[in-house]
Parts: structure tokens; sequence; C-alpha cells
């Protein structure tokens, strides 16, 4: 089952990228976390429903810049409460579009607001963590259920 959640992120991922931010994705299973990214932004979604957790997704700082900038038209030079809230609001279009792949799975949960957090959450040893690449950047992302 896991595995299909992985996919259903993914996809939605990539899909996301692709229609509000005109760039190309490409997904992939990592063997392990970068452990350099300790300046990213954290995006975390609570999932209730079939599925209680949260999806997690890592994005660094120079990334969320380049998606906000290409999302809103405005020049960022650092992160400010305006890129805080538009890139978990991207996370929440994501994980909303996840949730109605996984519908078509007969997987039914709903997603929580998201919880922003910069440089504080721990990165996941033994779990199982999928890279979105794009030219603007990496999104990673893994699911505690």
């Amino acid at each position: 089952m896991t595995d299909g959640i992985y996919k259903s992120f993914s996809a939605a991922t990539c899909d996301v990228l692709k229609l509000m931010f005109n760039l190309e994705a490409e997904s992939c299973k990592l063997d392990e976390m970068d452990s350099n990214l300790n300046d990213g932004i954290f995006i975390i979604i609570g999932l209730c429903g079939n599925l209680n957790g949260e999806v997690n997704f890592l994005i660094s700082k120079n990334t969320a810049i380049k998606l906000i900038r290409i999302l809103s038209g405005m020049d960022f030079d650092e992160i400010d409460d305006f890129v805080t809230s538009a890139i978990g609001e991207v996370g929440n279009i994501i994980s909303g579009n996840a949730l109605a792949k996984l519908f078509e799975q007969q997987i039914i949960c709903d997603i929580l607001p998201p919880q922003i957090k910069i440089d504080s959450l721990d990165l996941p040893k033994s779990q199982k963590v999928y890279r979105v690449c794009t030219e603007a950047g990496n999104i990673d992302f893994w699911v505690k259920i």
C-alpha cells in the first residue's frame, strides 16, 4: 500500500510543478537523505481518514524562492511570510491532488492545514524518501503512517 501512496504523491508533485510552474519534473527514490539540506523549509501535512499520519515535504530555501518567484512574478531574495505561506500552499495543493489519486484506489482521507518549519525538523534516517527533480531545484518527501 505504501508504494501506491508514494506513487500518488510523486505523480501529484510532478503534475503540480508542470501545471503551476511550467517545470518538467522527474521523480526517484532516494537511498538516504542529503544531510546538507539543513537550510530547508519543511511542509508537514497531516493525513486523516483511511490513512492517519503525515506527509513531509523538504524544499531548500533557494528552491522555494525560485518556485515562488515563478508563481508570483515577484522578486524575492529571502524567505519571508509571503514565501512561507505560498510554499505551504503549494504543499497543500500537491497533497490535495495526491488524495484525489488515492481516492481512485479507494483510499479515502483528508488533509489538515500545513505546518511550516524552517531549519527545525529531524531528517528521516530509515524512512523511504522520494525526490522530485526540476531545473528550479528538488523537492524531497516522505510519508509517516
